[in-house]
């Protein structure tokens, strides 16, 4: 019996060894058994991870379905008043014309506010954004006519608009114009009051603008380029309609949004510019205006559609090398005051109102009596109209 049971234990040994070798031989040709354990480990990640993402597809659809939402409210909006926008009665289409440069804060109350307001009017339009982004000075006549060319195949009327006025008053007019309309009319702009003015917001029939070949191209900087568009105008015999004495008046029409202490305004004037300034330009226009297109973007602000079109401008240095911004006072202009040079041509260097080479000694009553505003020639006629031409101005009488 102690034999047998030696013998039988024996044999349950052995039996458990060859189940043991036989399950080790199975697992050595199931490669994957040694990785259950961890495949368990893995499927409980993934699990976690998917409703981890489940959880972030809600989260996303949630704010989505309300951007969606604001979309369709802006769209509905704008749907409203212009589902007929490309044929409305009358066929008429408005392409809004703004030259631009670095005025981003500008631009960011500009679309949504006339949007809105152009909205409300019922007036089909585009808005287009000319962004001159080359090294040359600003020139908004150049930028008008390359919006102008890019507008006119689907614009049959356009407004020339700076990006800093904003319209306060729905009686000024958007609607087509049989002659050039001036809703910046001096007598209700904030800042300019003279009666040749036509800057700010100007609208016209693309026939009238091409008939008067646009803007000149040869003002670079800041300003002038409208005084020699009137001049064309008058020469071209359309008469400028404006908007009556709104009781609104200067304070309440517009709003001017620039800020001079954070986007100072290119006054320089270098060389012969300044009086090139007062001359009726007939060697420029829509024909010579050379540029090159970098992108056009179809691109919203607040939801409300735009067009930004990015370009850079060619100069004809030899004709107007005032297209090159100056790197110091020359011919004229001064950095550091000369001991043969009034004082106040220097305050106006360094202002950026550049004049004419004529300042130039401390005993000239002309220099004596030059602003920051005021040219060579404004100063002979002030003198002429004191009487006092080439001598000290008469002391003012007492009353």
């Amino acid at each position: 019996l102690e034999r047998f049971g030696m013998r039988w234990t024996a044999r349950r040994t052995l039996g458990a060894a060859l189940a043991a070798l036989a399950l080790i031989t199975c697992v050595s040709l199931w490669p994957g058994a040694w990785d259950s354990s961890q495949d368990l480990y893995d499927a409980n990640r993934l699990r976690e991870e998917d409703q981890n993402l489940r959880r972030m597809v809600e989260e996303l659809s949630v704010k989505l379905k309300a951007e969606r939402d604001h979309s369709k409210q802006i769209l509905g909006e704008l749907d409203a008043a212009r589902k007929e926008i490309d044929a409305p009665p009358g066929g008429h289409r408005l392409a809004i014309l703004v030259p631009f440069r670095n005025a981003n804060f500008e631009l960011k109350e500009f679309v949504p506010y006339m949007t809105k307001f152009l909205t409300k009017k019922g007036i089909p339009f585009s808005i287009f954004i000319i962004n001159q982004i080359d090294s040359y000075r600003f020139n908004r006549g150049a930028l008008l006519n390359i919006g102008f060319v890019m507008a006119e195949a689907r614009h049959d009327y356009i407004a020339m608009h700076d990006v800093d006025l904003l319209p306060l008053n729905d009686a000024i007019n958007y609607s087509f114009p049989d002659m050039p309309y001036h809703a910046a009319a001096p007598w209700l702009h904030p800042i300019y009051h003279y009666p040749e003015f036509i800057g700010g917001i100007m609208l016209m029939a693309a026939r009238h603008y091409r008939m008067l070949n646009g803007l000149s191209g040869s003002f670079w900087g800041w300003g002038r380029e409208d005084d020699e568009l009137y001049k064309r105008i008058v020469e071209f015999k359309l008469h400028i309609r404006r908007p009556g004495n709104l009781s609104t008046g200067m304070q309440h029409t517009f709003r001017h949004v620039h800020d001079q202490e954070k986007r100072v305004r290119d006054m320089m004037k270098v060389g012969k510019q300044y009086a090139a300034g007062f001359t009726r330009d007939r060697n420029t226009g829509i024909n010579t205006t050379l540029y090159m297109i970098e992108a056009v973007r179809h691109e919203r602000m607040d939801g409300y559609p735009y067009i930004m079109v990015d370009v850079k401008l060619k100069c004809d240095e030899a004709a107007t090398p005032w297209c090159i911004p100056p790197d110091k006072c020359v011919a004229g202009y001064y950095r550091h005051q000369p001991s043969n040079v009034c004082r106040r041509c220097v305050m106006n260097c360094r202002k950026g109102w550049v004049l004419e080479p004529l300042c130039s000694q401390t005993t000239n009553s002309r220099c004596l009596l030059l602003g920051k505003d005021i040219s060579e020639a404004d100063a002979d006629a002030r003198h002429l109209r004191r009487g006092t031409l080439g001598g000290p101005a008469p002391a003012p009488k007492k009353p």
